[in-house]
């Protein structure tokens, strides 16, 4: 399947991209959340795992913004309407994510994260420094 990849445009693999890996951030987030039940007997363990999920999340984060910079608003809906879809089907062949997460958290908690990536783009291009930006390109 990955060597498929390179066959498609930029624009239809950049929603795609960046839908996983906000399902990445997702996954380290909530797992985050439940590292104090899972390893409540092991307290120095639990500490060693959450500092190292806490740097794997920095740099999904970092992965998360940089796949966002590809997006326009055409890309931004379609990473929006597949959320729910990739989500579903991400966490559907882990058997593990029903004993461990809230499988419907976290497709809400992506949808809200598209939705405030469009709400961002949305109101940078309706900023100022856009127009003056756009004005001085001859745009």
């Amino acid at each position: 399947m990955y060597r498929l990849f390179p066959l498609f445009p930029e624009a239809v693999l950049a929603p795609p991209a960046f839908v996983s890996e906000l399902m990445g951030l997702s996954v380290y987030q909530h797992l985050d959340g439940v590292l104090d039940d899972i390893l409540d007997d092991e307290p120095e363990a639990r500490e060693r795992v959450r500092t190292l999920l806490r740097e794997v999340m920095t740099d999904e984060l970092a992965h998360v913004g940089q796949r966002r910079n590809f997006l326009g608003p055409l890309g931004l809906r379609a990473a929006h309407a597949t959320v729910e879809s990739m989500y579903r089907a991400f966490f559907r062949d882990i058997p593990e994510t029903k004993l461990l997460f809230n499988v419907e958290q976290m497709v809400q908690d992506g949808r809200r994260s598209t939705t405030a990536a469009f709400a961002s783009l949305d109101a940078s291009l309706r900023a100022p420094t856009m127009y003056t930006w756009l004005s001085s390109t001859g745009a």
